[in-house]
């Protein structure tokens, strides 16, 4: 694995003050991409110097385990590239290509525990493995990012694979400690009422070619509409093609787009029934 650590920049530039345009000048093509796509509108709450320093020892340590569960799985991890910056609170991280490779980003002020660290930096890296064994899956632009097939099979499928990998139960692939246990409980008892609606809300999205963002964003626990029960149908609908076509992780980051998604409405009508 190699690490390439933005730390310290951020410190000289927005810690003094500066604003993120200057921030961004150290690596302009992941740092421009994640303010357009993940950062605020307005200026975020610095972080302190001390919360960066705690959380980048929990990352490191998180990508050490994460890499030798994927190579214990027959993934070449050795030169897989991971960038630490600070972000503005938002995003986990995701995995974005710079040429011909594709490195997993991660904002270090998100990942304050041990178990979310691991749990979420293998979901990323899950991304970064699908991305470049299919690569149509991979897309900067804002409209086909929100598409309701990609967000649903793309998050479905690292949760999926993370999941196997970490060896997880589904709440914590899901959530790792994001949630108590009375509240993931109750997250996971709403979301398999809802599967049926949530199911159909789904194929009519696809067959639409139409985006789907709100199920996928942690905005009303109250809601769980709006509190990311697109990944609970995601992990769902994997599950579903992974059993009906016998596949092992390899293959099934390496299914093509159009087999993908065929595979993933009939999933869908399954788990509707």
């Amino acid at each position: 694995m190699l690490i390439d650590d933005y730390t310290k920049e951020y410190f000289e530039t927005i810690g003094k003050g500066s604003d993120w345009s200057e921030y961004e000048k150290y690596y302009p093509a992941l740092l421009k991409y994640y303010k357009e796509h993940y950062g605020r509108a307005e200026q975020a709450k610095p972080v302190s110097l001390h919360t960066v320093n705690k959380n980048s020892k929990i990352v490191r340590d998180a990508i050490a385990v994460a890499c030798d569960k994927f190579s214990r799985h027959g993934f070449d991890m050795s030169k897989q590239r991971f960038v630490l910056f600070v972000g503005e609170h938002t995003s986990n991280g995701h995995a974005f290509k710079d040429g011909d490779e594709l490195l997993v980003w991660l904002p270090v002020e998100t990942y304050s525990t041990k178990m979310l660290a691991e749990v979420f930096i293998a979901h990323e890296v899950a991304h970064a493995l699908h991305y470049r064994l299919s690569p149509a899956f991979y897309t900067t632009d804002k409209n086909e990012m929100w598409k309701g097939f990609r967000q649903l099979v793309t998050e479905g499928l690292a949760t999926y694979v993370s999941r196997e990998v970490m060896q997880l139960d589904d709440g914590t692939a899901l959530w790792a400690d994001f949630l108590n246990h009375e509240q993931l409980s109750n997250w996971m008892k709403r979301c398999r009422e809802n599967l049926k609606a949530l199911c159909s809300h789904f194929i009519d999205r696809i067959e639409n070619d139409e985006k789907e963002r709100m199920l996928f964003l942690a905005s009303d626990p109250l809601d769980v509409l709006k509190f990311r029960a697109g990944y609970y149908v995601g992990l769902k609908v994997i599950e579903e093609v992974v059993a009906s076509r016998e596949l092992d992780i390899q293959a099934l980051l390496a299914m093509s787009m159009s087999d993908l998604k065929a595979h993933t409405i009939s999933s869908l009508k399954r788990l509707g029934q």
